[in-house]
């Protein structure tokens, strides 16, 4: 619902991503060059449907992104961004 209103997004960039918080404040701006490694897990069954991502950065706490949607236009962006960027996505 929160995302439906511009609460707590993530926004790709071509010079990394933006994740906003409750309110639409950033909370975490992580430029490509700064994330070692781009996890992704995702459960597809019927009764629980997610994509994961863990954005695993150098010097800094993991960032966590959370997908509830079978199949969202954001993950493909996403793996085109990261890829563009040099980084490619863990399954």
């Amino acid at each position: 619902m929160s995302a439906r209103h511009g609460l707590r997004v993530c926004r790709i960039h071509t010079g990394g991503l933006v994740v906003t918080g409750l309110f639409g404040q950033v909370k975490h701006a992580v430029p490509w060059d700064q994330i070692a490694e781009l996890k992704h897990m995702s459960n597809l069954s019927p009764l629980l449907t997610f994509h994961r991502f863990e954005l695993v950065r150098h010097g800094a706490r993991p960032v966590a992104i959370l997908v509830l949607k079978a199949n969202p236009e954001f993950v493909p962006a996403l793996h085109r961004a990261a890829e563009q960027g040099g980084l490619h996505p863990q399954r």
